[in-house]
């Protein structure tokens, strides 16, 4: 019996040193499981951190483009208008344009034939200045 005590002793003994072995082993893999959870929960609160930074860095440039865009509009506006303007004063002067170069036309053809009138009359400017008469027919063309 004293064998058998020894053998259940040892066998005892190799149990609990079995059992101290896999409680260590067992800690071991919960601390190194510890440790992985600990740096993924590090690693998504700095992904967490990095995606609130690039949505107010994300909502701060739709801001940007929007004020861009109401300016450009705004600033779109006011060049067709002046645009406008611009091409209405043209038109008036082009017109005017127009109406001087018909007057300067008028009376270049006018004072030419005045010249030739004179010419065949032989009157020259210090003997006999133009008649009233033509110069009220001048006036009425």
């Amino acid at each position: 019996m004293s064998h058998n005590r020894q053998s259940l002793s040892s066998c005892s003994e190799l149990q609990e040193q079995s059992e101290q072995a896999s409680a260590a082993a067992l800690d071991n893999r919960l601390t190194t499981l510890e440790a992985h959870a600990n740096r993924a929960q590090q690693e998504a609160a700095a992904a967490n951190s990095t995606s609130n930074n690039l949505q107010q860095r994300f909502a701060a440039m739709e801001w940007r483009v929007e004020q861009t865009a109401s300016s450009c509009a705004a600033t779109l506006r006011t060049m067709t208008a002046k645009h406008e303007r611009l091409a209405g004063t043209l038109a008036v002067v082009k017109e005017a344009a127009n109406f001087a170069e018909a007057k300067c036309s008028a009376l270049g053809s006018e004072l030419a034939r005045m010249h030739r009138q004179s010419a065949r009359t032989g009157d020259t400017k210090e003997n006999k200045p133009f008649s009233s008469a033509t110069i009220s027919a001048s006036a009425r063309s």
